[in-house]
């Protein structure tokens, strides 16, 4: 159901449909549901930081 690989974003485990199917499966496997967002959230902080990083580079490129 749920895979690692799907925990891209913050909002696969906060929107409303999705996370009471995220609580089950984390029930189910017995896994930490707040350790796992806030995996999810340091990884999409990253992903943002490491993005913003590279758009300031292009700009300074191009001026």
């Amino acid at each position: 159901m749920f895979i690692i690989g799907e925990f891209i974003n913050p909002t696969m485990v906060n929107n409303e449909k999705n996370a009471i199917d995220f609580e089950r499966y984390c029930k189910d496997e017995r896994l930490s549901s707040i350790e796992i967002r806030s995996e999810v959230y340091k990884s999409s902080k990253n992903k943002r930081n490491k993005l913003l990083k590279e758009f300031i580079i292009l700009i300074r490129r191009i001026f």
